[in-house]
């Protein structure tokens, strides 16, 4: 009887060496983590990936601006009576042009910047979320090392109580 109980408690002393070995990795890995930040190699690659393809994807849509632009003045030309209609619908359109793409360029630098700046604080936001979930894995390893304990605890006490002092039990 007293072999069986101490065969108990050796198996649930080892079921709790291992949670806490467990504990000890998600620690570790966590640590590692938060030591790294953002500024990994592969971090850094996934935001310059995302970078480059929001700001493809904001050139294309400042070259489609333009070319509709310019295709309206061009139709307006094309429908022009006289030939000084024609000049002025040409200067106009070569004005609105310029500073249109001086607009354009001003707005995909604010852009690039704010970019760089959103994407960065989304992998921090990404990261701080990871420790915040490995911090609940250990709070709940923690919780079943001490329920684990108690149980130990308690079969303890009610073999103690069975067999008295006679019983052997390991601690």
């Amino acid at each position: 009887m007293a072999l069986e109980a101490n065969k108990e408690v050796q198996d649930k002393q080892l079921v709790i060496t291992e949670v806490q070995d467990r504990i000890d990795a998600i620690i570790v890995e966590k640590d590692a983590m938060e030591d790294r930040g953002v500024n990994t190699k592969t971090l850094k690659a996934e935001r310059d990936e995302e970078y480059k393809a929001r700001m493809a994807s904001l050139e294309t849509e400042q070259e489609e601006k333009i070319r509709n632009m310019r295709q309206e003045y061009l139709e307006k030309i094309k429908n022009a009576k006289n030939p000084a209609e024609k000049d002025k619908l040409l200067e106009e359109m070569g004005k609105r042009l310029k500073s249109v793409e001086a607009n354009l360029k001003d707005e995909k630098a604010r852009q690039e910047a704010q970019l760089q700046k959103m994407l960065k604080a989304r992998q921090k936001k990404n990261l701080k979320q990871e420790v915040k979930n490995k911090n609940k894995e250990i709070d709940e390893l923690e919780e079943q090392v001490e329920k684990l304990k108690q149980n130990m605890e308690s079969d303890k006490a009610q073999m103690y109580a069975e067999n008295g002092g006679a019983a052997g039990l390991i601690d």
